[in-house]
């Protein structure tokens, strides 16, 4: 949603749980995790111990795919 030359960026999930961000800039990238699957774990059928290994977490390596940046709705035009 565009407020000024500001981006706001709005998450929702579930339990009534949600994130807003304002931003004058911003960076996002797609990443490839090695041993990471497309799909997610079957949280139905896995102990703990089972879906935490099958996930990657915030140390696992990563790979750069693509990247774009934003800065601001002024210097697009």
């Amino acid at each position: 949603m565009k407020h000024g030359n500001n981006v706001e960026f709005f998450i929702s999930a579930m339990w009534d749980l949600s994130l807003s961000v304002l931003s004058e800039d911003a960076e996002f990238a797609v990443l490839d995790v090695p041993g990471m699957t497309i799909a997610p774990p079957d949280y139905t059928k896995s102990d703990i111990s089972a879906i935490e290994a099958a996930m990657p977490s915030w140390g696992s390596p990563c790979q750069v795919i693509e990247k774009a940046s934003w800065r601001g709705f002024d210097a697009q035009q």
